[in-house]
């Protein structure tokens, strides 16, 4: 009985830090801003209330996005709970419009949540 208390023990512990470290992990980071597009281009309100955080802000200025109708390209980690990633969709009229930004999170538990989305550049496609 207690060989499987202690075993029941560290399996736990081997789960909990195991949650942990993937929480910290550039794949959930990276998620995390794919699922949020995914639900913004779905309109899906309830996803995006789970995935930010109360205060959540942004200043990015999209119009709309329509599933499958954009580009998500992740550059870096900025800075510690920060990662900057490239848009690219359909802006107004034909041109496609591409914006640069940084994408703003905490841990909260055992998630992330993000706490905003700041534009740092933008532009439009050019016609040759």
């Amino acid at each position: 009985m207690l060989v499987a208390g202690i075993v029941l023990v560290l399996m736990l512990v081997a789960g909990f830090l195991a949650l942990n470290i993937y929480t910290g992990s550039k794949s959930a980071r990276e998620s995390l801003l794919t699922q949020y597009f995914r639900a913004y281009a779905s309109r899906d309100s309830a996803s995006l209330a789970e995935l930010t955080g109360e205060a959540f802000t942004t200043d990015l200025d999209i119009e709309s996005l329509d599933r499958g109708g954009y580009e998500l390209y992740e550059l870096a980690t900025t800075s510690e709970g920060a990662l900057r990633f490239i848009l690219i969709f359909n802006g107004s009229g034909d041109a496609k419009r591409a914006i640069v930004a940084d994408m703003h999170y905490v841990r909260v538990g055992f998630s992330n949540r993000i706490e905003s989305m700041r534009l740092v550049d933008q532009g439009r496609q050019l016609r040759e």
